[in-house]
């Protein structure tokens, strides 16, 4: 077994305060608009810069110093399939020189 340290950056449900965040989909991870752009060149870049805008707009900053366990609830990237959003978060953690472990569940974290 391979141990595995880094610190937790921790997606807290604000409207229960000490749980984490249930059912975060893939456009919360990856909007829309951030899917799409005029070259393949660019793409990748949107994909990392629009990770988790708008519900924790510090998210790239947050890997970048290390946070690379995230935790959320259950149902983490329900919604649509799409690979933006596993390929964004893959491409921060990479850029940071840093592998990035995902943590879900109830009594996870």
């Amino acid at each position: 077994m391979k141990t595995i340290r880094g610190r937790a950056l921790i997606f807290w449900d604000p409207k229960r305060p000490g749980k984490k965040l249930d059912a975060i989909d893939t456009d919360q991870i990856t909007p829309a608009d951030d899917c799409v752009s005029e070259s393949l060149a660019s793409l990748d870049e949107r994909w990392k810069a629009g990770a988790f805008r708008h519900l924790m707009p510090g998210f790239r900053k947050r890997v970048h110093s290390g946070e690379t366990f995230l935790i959320a609830g259950d149902r983490f990237a329900i919604g649509s399939s799409r690979e933006m959003s596993p390929a964004g978060l893959k491409g921060i953690a990479e850029e940071a020189g840093l592998e990035m472990v995902v943590v879900c569940g109830a009594n996870m974290g």
